[in-house]
């Protein structure tokens, strides 16, 4: 199944009980994950200008076997293991990047993407947010908030910041799950 469609399942929000949205920022980058029956959604955004162009991107899955998964992108592994509101998360990349998330269960906020065509994503949730948006497969600016997000809400604005400052035109953003 591909991102879109398992997205598309997620926000679809099938019959039974709602899913878990987890957030953790790191100093290196931050992940949001949403856990639901039908798969798993995690969408990693690189805090940094040297983690942002290689380790943004999007993991998918709708092999959910008990309270672990593993996803392989790309080179990249996801490995999700979850205990209750708590998950613990490594990150390997093909080149030996390597980072741990210890992401808790948030009740407002969570993981928000945008129809882009590429690694566009919105973590938020535990007093802070970061995201990415594609200009095109090659560029991915840091976004900004418009205005404070709302995390109780299903679509949140914000707008690219080019790498002189400028401010973008705001982007709507969708929540995944829940």
């Amino acid at each position: 199944m591909t991102r879109e469609a398992l997205v598309m399942v997620l926000l679809c929000c099938c019959s039974g009980p709602p899913g878990a949205a987890f957030v953790d920022h790191g100093p290196d980058a931050s992940i949001g994950v949403v856990w639901e029956d039908e798969g798993v959604a995690a969408y990693v955004c690189g805090a940094t200008d040297d983690t942002r162009p290689t380790w943004t991107r999007w993991f998918t899955t709708t092999d959910v076997a008990d309270d672990a998964v593993e996803i392989e992108l790309e080179g990249w592994t996801l490995d999700v293991a979850r205990d209750g509101d708590r998950l613990s998360v490594d990150l390997v990349g093909p080149e030996d990047e390597a980072a741990s998330f210890e992401p808790t269960e948030v009740d407002e906020g969570g993981l928000f993407e945008h129809d882009g065509a590429c690694r566009d994503g919105v973590i938020a949730g535990h007093g802070a947010s970061t995201g990415a948006f594609c200009v095109d497969p090659d560029t991915l600016l840091h976004v900004e908030p418009v205005g404070t997000i709302q995390l109780s809400v299903d679509t949140i604005e914000v707008r690219p910041v080019a790498a002189d400052g400028t401010l973008g035109e705001a982007v709507a953003f969708e929540r995944v799950g829940r």
